[in-house]
C-alpha cells in the first residue's frame, strides 16, 4: 500500500514538472514573440472624431481639441519596443507590453498633440502594436469579450479573426463614466490598421485612427 501510494506521490511531482515545463515553452518569449516593427518605423492615421462633452476626467477644451482633429492626419513614430524577458502569463503580457508606450504622436506638421488628449492617443496606438510569433498564443491569454461595468475596474479582450488581430481595452470608473480603445491589427507586421478610443460620461467622445496606405 505505500508502494502504491509512493509511486501514486512520484508520478504526481512527475505530471507537475512536465505542466510546468510546457507551460514555460508555450510562453516561452524566446520562442514565441518578437518584433516585426522597427523603431523609426514611421505611419500616418487619418483622423475621425465625433461626440460631446459630459464632464467627467475629459474636460471640455479637450472635447473641443478632439472634435477639431475631425478630418486631419496625425504621424506615428515607434520610439522603443519592449523586451519579453518577463513575459509568462496574461497578466505580464497585459504590464510588460500592451501598457507600455511605444510610439510618439505628433500632427502631419510636427507639432505634439495637446495634453490629455494626445497621452490618451498615444496608449491606444502603443496598446495595438503588438509582437508576431503566435497569434494563437496570444490570443489564448485573454477572454474574446470585455466584461461589463463594474466600479473601479479595467479588462483586455482578443480575438483572433483570419484577416486580423482585435484588441480591446476597457475601464470603469468610480461612477458612471468609462472608456478604453479597441484595435484591428494587421497579422503581417503587427501593426494596427484601425483604432478606436472612446471616452463616457453622460455623452460619449470618440475618435477613431484609420491608417493611410502610402
Amino acid at each position: 500500500m505505500k508502494r502504491i501510494r509512493l509511486i501514486a506521490l512520484v508520478l504526481s511531482v512527475l505530471l507537475l514538472a512536465s505542466s510546468g515545463i510546457l507551460y514555460y515553452l508555450y510562453f516561452s518569449p524566446v520562442d514565441k514573440f518578437y518584433w516585426e516593427v522597427e523603431v523609426d518605423d514611421t505611419h500616418q492615421y487619418r483622423v475621425r472624431s465625433w461626440g460631446g462633452a459630459g464632464g467627467g476626467v475629459i474636460d471640455f477644451q479637450e472635447v473641443e481639441y478632439i472634435l477639431g482633429l475631425n478630418g486631419t492626419t496625425i504621424t506615428v513614430a515607434i520610439e522603443s519596443l519592449p523586451s519579453f524577458d518577463d513575459v509568462i502569463d496574461a497578466n505580464s503580457f497585459f504590464t510588460n507590453i500592451v501598457l507600455q508606450d511605444k510610439a510618439k504622436c505628433t500632427h502631419a506638421n510636427g507639432t505634439e498633440l495637446s495634453g490629455a488628449v494626445g497621452l490618451e492617443i498615444t496608449e491606444a496606438i502603443s496598446g495595438c502594436i503588438l509582437p508576431l510569433g503566435s497569434w494563437n498564443a496570444l490570443d489564448n491569454l485573454f477572454p474574446n469579450e470585455n466584461h461589463g461595468w463594474s466600479p473601479d475596474t479595467e479588462s483586455l479582450a482578443t480575438i483572433l479573426y483570419e484577416d486580423r488581430f482585435y484588441i480591446s481595452y476597457s475601464w470603469s470608473g468610480t461612477f458612471d463614466d468609462s472608456g478604453g480603445w479597441y484595435g484591428n491589427v494587421t497579422l503581417a507586421d503587427g501593426v494596427p490598421s484601425q483604432i478606436r478610443w472612446g471616452y463616457f460620461h453622460s455623452i460619449g467622445v470618440y475618435i477613431e485612427l484609420t491608417l493611410v496606405e502610402l
